[in-house]
């Protein structure tokens, strides 16, 4: 657990020093980064405290109240990653609407929430007692998904009027809107359907989506449009979340292939990929 933590810590750097060496000016996305710290911690905290769907590892190197500080570090990285590659995809002659950009990010969120929900178990980290996916609840995953969408979507609007300051209203948006999908969606659905969903269709449903984004990347060539060095600084995370499921394959198969499943749409953006701009 310690040492996993260390992993996450030290990735988390690689990001913030290699993203840093893109941004023309520095000091304003380790100033996101933070809102975006900030404002996830609140989320999960509050989420830690008020549903009791799952709880932390004790054995932490560094706490903020009920949440490692790893944890609060990886969310705002997937965001501006997110971010990142949204933009890129909807690249053209003119920049991306906000909303355009906000709903990609959202897509990436979940899937990157997914993913981690799925490895969090395996790995020691979370304790998860409400189900779902490989014991993952989805309420969590749409959570976050609305988080990113809305914390996207705030950064775009501060970017389009030149406003730094309207990023702070990430701090009260972003975990309002996160916790709002999580209870329409637990009352609106899995509050009356509350059984864990069933491996292999989870697994059956994450591949064809794989196969599907992956045709469609390669169709639409949005290989071109990426740069490969805001690409790259995702494998760092996803070397770690691949050795935490290829680490538990003999308990656990199926965490190896669904964490499998999100690498073909990655790969097809990694394929001769445009140059950093």
């Amino acid at each position: 657990m310690v040492l996993l933590q260390i992993a996450c810590l030290a990735t988390a750097a690689i990001y913030v020093v290699g993203r840093a060496r893109l941004e023309g000016r520095p000091l304003h996305l380790i100033r996101r980064l933070l809102v975006l710290a900030a404002a996830a911690w609140a989320t999960e905290d509050v989420a830690v405290r008020l549903y009791g769907a799952h709880e932390y590892s004790q054995y932490s190197i560094a706490s903020l109240d009920r949440l490692p500080l790893a944890t609060v570090l990886v969310w705002p990285i997937a965001v501006q990653s997110a971010r990142d590659l949204g933009t890129c995809l909807w690249a053209g002659r003119d920049r991306p609407a906000a909303w355009r950009v906000a709903l990609t990010a959202g897509g990436l969120v979940v899937g990157d929430a997914a993913l981690l929900a799925v490895v969090a178990g395996p790995s020691g980290l979370v304790q998860w007692s409400a189900p779902g996916h490989l014991s993952a609840p989805l309420a969590a995953v749409v959570g976050w998904g609305a988080f990113g969408a809305v914390a996207v979507y705030v950064l775009e609007r501060a970017a389009w009027q030149n406003e730094p300051w309207y990023e702070a209203l990430i701090l009260v948006a972003a975990p309002v809107s996160a916790h709002i999908a999580v209870a329409s969606v637990w009352w609106g659905a899995l509050r009356w359907v509350d059984v864990p969903v069933p491996a292999g269709a989870a697994l059956l449903v994450l591949w064809a989506a794989a196969g599907g984004l992956t045709e469609r990347a390669l169709r639409l060539r949005t290989r071109q449009r990426v740069p490969r060095a805001l690409l790259w600084l995702r494998a760092p995370g996803a070397a770690i979340v691949l050795a935490i499921a290829a680490a538990r394959v003999t308990t656990s198969p199926l965490v190896l292939a669904c964490v499998l499943a999100f690498a073909p749409p990655y790969l097809a953006l990694v394929a001769r990929g445009a140059r950093s701009r």
